[in-house]
């Protein structure tokens, strides 16, 4: 018993590890979210849901949706950001970048407006933003929409699908730990 307890413990501690390594992607995800959220305090959560979508490995594929690079984008949401074909989105800086912008329009959706970097810094509202990520848009609309349009995860998720309230749930859990 006392074995499985030091591995389960190793291995946290090696997932922690993990978690808290500087990236050679941080400095670039920290000047996009400069750039287009105004407040560079907020590149954890970025950097969260980039670890949560591909474990920040740049050349991650998903056949089930599918999805390619860091940030995990079908080609029909890329072609959105002018992207033509998957090589593009293994390259981790157009990700990045078009993650930024996606999330930027998918907040602009939901909430009518941009939200200052203060409201930004709301859990909730970030929640919300990743159930857009994870579920689309519409459906992140829909839960703000039925909850009477206010950020309020405990709200906002009865309205959403479990495998996306769980997705939001660890983006906050990672962020945590950064």
């Amino acid at each position: 018993m006392k074995l499985r307890r030091l591995i389960t413990i190793f291995i946290t501690l090696l997932l922690s590890a993990d978690l808290l390594a500087v990236t050679k992607y941080d400095s670039y995800i920290q000047e996009q979210t400069l750039l287009h959220f105004g407040d560079v305090s907020l590149w954890k959560w970025h950097k969260a849901r980039l670890y949560v979508e591909s474990g920040l490995n740049p050349q991650a594929y998903n056949p089930n949706d599918p999805a390619y690079g860091i940030a995990q984008f079908t080609l029909p949401t890329a072609k959105k950001y002018n992207i033509k074909s998957p090589k593009q989105l293994y390259d981790p800086y157009i990700s990045i970048r078009i993650m930024m912008l996606y999330i930027k329009d998918i907040i602009k959706y939901v909430f009518g407006t941009m939200l200052s970097p203060k409201e930004l810094h709301d859990r909730n509202v970030q929640m919300l933003a990743d159930a857009g990520y994870n579920a689309g848009p519409g459906a992140a609309k829909r839960a703000y929409d039925l909850s009477g349009k206010v950020a309020n995860w405990q709200k906002n998720k009865k309205y959403l699908p479990e495998i996306t309230r769980k997705y939001c749930e660890r983006i906050q859990n990672v962020k945590e730990k950064f």
